[in-house]
């Protein structure tokens, strides 16, 4: 055999520097590509190619505190009404952690309901004055953290002045 006129190419794994395949050239690049097509394989190429380590979702991930079945659990029970708060309680997480499984911020490749987003929104001033009048009538902080949709501690702050009129204007 003549090497002089055969090429011979190998893919190589980056890790071990191991040749896993030996063949001509269009072998060998139809079979990198065809690796290339798994993402898992692409993930791991990529991560050596870039020198960080490969990224791990959910269960595969060393410090993962919830499994897929609680993910799902968590979005069903929050589409059904329970708090976030509450739940994180129960589960043993941040009230944002469960915010983000629940909206899918987090734990996209779980199924389950995902829960909308809600677009943040201020009180006004007209709202903080309703809120003082309200509370010097004798409602309790929760009715109207509930009836503004804030917490009870923001109301509280309100109530005692603590949060300033807002400006409309700048000079």
């Amino acid at each position: 055999m003549d090497y002089t006129t055969t090429s011979i190419y190998g893919l190589c794994d980056p890790c071990s520097g191991m040749i896993r395949y030996v063949g001509k050239a269009d072998d060998v690049a139809k079979r990198a590509k065809e690796r290339c097509a798994n993402p898992r394989e692409r993930e791991r190429l990529r991560s050596i190619s870039n020198g960080t380590p490969p990224v791990r979702k959910g269960e595969a991930n060393n410090k993962a505190k919830l499994s897929a079945a609680t993910v799902s659990e968590l979005r069903e029970r929050f589409a059904r009404g329970e708090e976030a708060a509450l739940l994180a309680d129960e589960f043993d997480l941040t009230s944002t952690n469960v915010w983000y499984v629940v909206t899918g911020r987090t734990w996209k490749h779980v199924g389950g309901p995902i829960a909308e987003s809600k677009p943040r929104s201020f009180l006004t001033d007209q709202d903080k004055a309703e809120m003082r009048s309200r509370f010097d009538n004798g409602e309790k902080q929760s009715v109207l953290a509930k009836a503004f949709g804030t917490d009870p501690s923001h109301v509280s702050r309100i109530v005692r002045n603590e949060i300033r009129p807002t400006r409309t204007s700048r000079r």
